[in-house]
């Protein structure tokens, strides 16, 4: 999810990069046409100039860090590397999509209610309880071996002989086979008082017992801390998405003000080159906190016990 998560705003930030080029060009264009009529000096036309080979960089580098994001992605999940993947970032559902992802989640998710409903669904929890039922099957195994033991036992045995030094006459194979025969039988009684190899077992098949109890309630605060951290992670960025939207719309117009006024004659380059920067800078934030709650919100989905495979 992470690897999506970062291939997406790679590719999301394509768009931005394009849009702050052609934005650029266009005051290059406009600036090129006043420095004909006179009105611009040949340092501001040299200034924009150099802006738009910025922001041609921007775009290039932007365009190879989404190459590396979606060959990692590509990585992460198996996926040939040859094959062509498509990443759906604008998905017709305006709730799921990245640039326009949801500012609350459900109805304000209650931690210790996920909590509850997760335990028995939970990966670890199941693991780490497996883990107590065989620590406790060992230990029933081990004390086992501490208990008298009989057993019974018999067999039938024979021989066969033949002296080649000496000559005479012997008895056949199967004569002797079957006069040679002894049978036994053997019931025996163990009591293992004194074996201490087997009381050393149970004292740790017992300590590893008590180890994967401890463990289990281990793996439940870490989830309880996991949910509770997740929920609040998701409403947070929710606030700061919120803040950033509203910090973009008044950057965004700042801008739209401030290349009027350069237009007009009433604003340095630099002045407008920083207008622009800033603008641009919380755009890239803002996507960042759109990365970020979905991720939040993906997370707190899944312990809600949804299927995140689509």
């Amino acid at each position: 999810m992470q690897k999506y998560v970062d291939a997406a705003y790679a590719e999301a930030s394509i768009q931005i990069a394009s849009e702050k080029l052609s934005e650029s060009r266009r005051m290059l264009a406009k600036m090129q046409r006043l420095y004909e009529l006179g009105e611009k000096g040949r340092p501001d036309v040299v200034q924009m100039e150099s802006q738009v080979a910025e922001d041609e960089y921007s775009l290039t580098h932007q365009q190879n860090v989404a190459r590396q994001s979606l060959l990692a992605l590509k990585s992460a999940m198996n996926y040939p590397v040859g094959d062509e993947l498509k990443l759906d970032i604008q998905s017709k559902d305006n709730e799921k999509s990245l640039a326009s992802c949801q500012l609350t989640i459900g109805d304000k998710p209650n931690s210790e209610t996920i909590y509850q409903s997760f335990l028995n669904i939970s990966p670890d929890m199941k693991s780490a309880e497996y883990e107590v039922e065989l620590a406790h099957y060992d230990y029933k195994i081990a004390k086992s071996r501490l208990l008298p033991s009989l057993s019974l036992s018999g067999g039938i045995t024979t021989n066969y002989y033949k002296n080649l030094s000496l000559k005479g006459q012997y008895d056949g194979f199967a004569s002797q086979f079957r006069n040679n025969r002894g049978e036994y039988l053997a019931l025996t009684l163990s009591i293992p008082i004194y074996n201490s190899d087997r009381w050393h077992s149970v004292k740790k098949a017992r300590n590893n017992w008590q180890l994967a109890h401890v463990n289990l309630e281990e793996t439940k605060r870490k989830l309880h801390d996991q949910i509770a951290q997740a929920i609040m992670d998701a409403e947070g960025y929710a606030k700061e998405l919120h803040q950033m939207q509203k910090k973009v719309a008044s950057d965004s117009l700042a801008y739209h003000m401030s290349s009027r006024k350069f237009e007009e004659g009433m604003l340095s380059t630099f002045d407008l080159h920083t207008a622009a920067q800033t603008l641009l800078e919380s755009r890239i934030k803002e996507l960042q906190m759109q990365m970020l709650l979905i991720i939040k919100q993906r997370l707190v989905a899944y312990y809600q016990g949804e299927n995140l495979i689509r």
